[in-house]
């Protein structure tokens, strides 16, 4: 594809890339009827159950505008209208990925999907009108998660969030959505000779940098669009405005939206993510912080980045229904029996107490804490940690072999209960009851 965003223009126009002679139906999955289903026909769009036993995808197509009558009778608003297919992802067409935030869930407009209604967050629909309106995808497909995840399934949504990272890496691009408030200054910015730090500066402020899905769908992007309100900008103009920016001023607050660019720089070169970020260790560091709204994504929305040696596969499952302490009990699991082979003990340890500062909260928190107390106490025991230096000799590092919690196994008066913590080091087992 051709520099730029006349290059992506071309792209689109072709009609052998995103916007070709495609019909829907050709290599779409066939939806149940409902005689199939047993599922009764409305007004309102319902997901038809997703196969989680294959690799399935849903794709969508932004329409044409329709006119006023055929979207009363629908009930949608304005001038929204999409169809949605099935694939299997081996056989599925060219897509965008788009990279965005929900937004207010007390802001919502319905749109039509296959015909019916069905709502959507303002932004997302603010995305659909004005990503239709630039005419750069005339016809393409997308992949949105609001639109093809059935949210309110569980299962699915483990389902499509253990395929996310193929799903963002195999697109044809990935499109981040700012928002129409960044419009003016992304304008300011795109005219600027020079690297144009200042409006880099004022356009990373936008909440979007601020939440932690972005990362890896950027990180994973082959290539990587900015679109702000009806601006479309190039990755690189945003990255060399980060690049201009004064470490010392910026650095407190703007520290995650940096790490995003400098990220896909090194990855831009090497068509893969950067080895930096390839292991939870890294990603929990610099990212933890980023705001989502299942505290679960903490560990689940930087999972894709994780590259696994050779024979080795991930230790930690997506799975919504698990309780919150131990998703973060998985993750510091993997953190000290698969990162630790190349990572330093304290390190580790300091990447444990920032998952448990941003994941946990009040009593769990404090016991998180309580329990890498223990752990360092067990070494300073063990391996004669020097008073100046905490950290593990070279010839004793990395002996944990297993970390767990069993939840509610003691109940104590009141009604609490409290759970079994536990380490194995150096063949024994150590427990705690917290």
């Amino acid at each position: 594809m051709a520099s730029g965003i006349n290059g992506t223009t071309e792209a689109f126009s072709s009609r052998s890339h995103l916007a070709g002679d495609y019909d829907d139906k050709e290599r779409a999955i066939p939806r149940p009827s409902a005689d199939q289903t047993g599922k009764k026909s409305s007004r309102d769009y319902v997901h038809e159950p997703l196969d989680t036993t294959r690799r399935c995808i849903r794709l969508v197509r932004i329409q044409r505008k329709s006119s006023f009558a055929s979207l009363w009778l629908r009930g949608a608003d304005d001038s929204v209208a999409c169809t949605i297919s099935t694939f299997e992802v081996s056989t599925a067409p060219p897509y965008v990925a788009l990279s965005y935030t929900w937004g207010d869930p007390a802001k919502v407009k319905n749109i039509s999907l296959n015909g019916k209604t069905f709502s959507v967050r303002e932004n997302l629909y603010d995305f659909l009108t004005t990503y239709r309106k630039t005419g750069k995808a005339p016809g393409a497909f997308l992949w949105i998660d609001q639109l093809c995840i059935d949210q309110s399934n569980t299962k699915e949504r483990n389902h499509q969030v253990g395929m996310m990272a193929s799903i963002y890496r195999n697109s044809y691009f990935v499109v981040a959505w700012l928002g129409r408030s960044s419009q003016k200054t992304a304008r300011k910015l795109k005219k600027s000779w020079g690297p144009g730090a200042a409006h880099t500066m004022r356009l990373l402020q936008n909440r979007y940098f601020g939440r932690l899905w972005v990362v890896q769908e950027q990180l994973l992007a082959r290539r990587l669009y900015f679109m702000c309100g009806e601006v479309w900008l190039e990755w690189n103009k945003i990255q060399r405005g980060v690049m201009a920016m004064d470490s010392n001023i910026y650095a407190d607050h703007m520290s995650g939206p940096r790490w995003l660019f400098y990220g896909v720089e090194r990855k831009k070169g090497q068509e893969t993510s950067p080895s930096e970020y390839s292991n939870l260790y890294v990603c929990a560091t610099r990212f933890a912080g980023q705001q989502c709204h299942d505290a679960r994504d903490k560990v689940y929305g930087l999972l894709g980045l994780v590259h696994l040696p050779v024979g080795e596969s991930m230790d930690i499952v997506v799975d919504y229904d698990k309780p919150l302490k131990e998703v973060y009990v998985d993750a510091v699991r993997h953190l000290f029996t698969s990162t630790g082979s190349h990572v330093d003990f304290v390190y580790l340890l300091s990447a444990a107490q920032s998952l448990a500062k941003n994941m946990l909260r009040g009593d769990e928190a404090f016991r998180a804490q309580q329990f890498f107390d223990k752990i360092v106490e067990l070494g300073e025991d063990q391996c004669a940690i020097s008073k100046n230096q905490m950290g593990m000799r070279d010839s004793d590092k990395y002996r944990i072999t297993g970390i767990g919690i069993d939840v509610g196994v003691s109940n104590v008066p009141g009604g609490w209960q409290l759970d079994r913590w536990w380490f194995e080091y150096d063949g024994k087992r150590y427990q705690y009851l917290m």
